[in-house]
């Protein structure tokens, strides 16, 4: 196995939606699994799911095994915390799915991320 990478605690708007994520080393964000299934009204179980998909494979062509990632929740802390997480890639396909399958959080998070992204 190798080393988890590092990540900072970040929160990023997504229409009128806030959710809690990652900021990686390199600037860029991630969503925990359980996090991307909330914001939606929907369980991690089902997330977990749709990455073994081939609705997944479909939309960004190719499956995705989640990475790990570490997290100092306090400077002092002896042991960090670990959380299994997606590009944020691997989570718009997950909740464009679940605008197909009829979910209305899911439909109207999407619907906020385009209208702003368009300045609708």
């Amino acid at each position: 196995m190798t080393n988890p990478a590092q990540a900072k605690k970040a929160t990023v708007n997504i229409g009128s939606v806030t959710v809690d994520g990652f900021q990686m080393p390199d600037g860029s964000y991630r969503m925990s699994i359980g996090n991307a299934a909330t914001a939606i009204g929907t369980s991690e179980q089902n997330a977990i799911g749709f990455l073994y998909s081939e609705s997944l494979r479909s939309l960004i062509g190719k499956s995705y095994t989640p990475e790990t990632v570490e997290v100092n929740s306090e400077p002092n802390t002896q042991k960090p915390e670990r959380f299994n997480v997606l590009p944020l890639e691997v989570v718009t396909a997950y909740w464009l799915s679940e605008c197909l399958r009829g979910n209305q959080q899911a439909i109207a998070l999407m619907e906020g991320e385009i209208a702003k992204t368009y300045r609708l």
